[in-house]
């Protein structure tokens, strides 16, 4: 199974939530667009645990089943 993740839905995995952590076990590929990580990156900037946040994002989009989405027309 193919799954495209927003913001909303980033958040939610990293809150543990089971619904989100039973679709990503499910998930074979995982995309994000790339206007996420941008909107990731300006949330955390308001939290205490910015560094955290960062590393965990990063440990996130280097794994080998997760694609990041260029913004294109195609995407759109």
């Amino acid at each position: 199974m193919k799954v495209l993740i927003d913001t909303s839905a980033y958040s939610a995995l990293h809150r543990g939530e089971k619904a989100m952590l039973g679709v990503m076990q499910e998930a074979e590929t995982v995309a994000i667009p790339a206007i996420v990580p941008g909107e990731l990156h300006s949330g955390f900037r308001q939290e205490n645990r910015y560094a955290e946040n960062r590393a965990l994002l990063a440990g996130f989009l280097a794994k080998p089943s997760v694609r990041v989405l260029s913004v294109t027309k195609e995407t759109a």
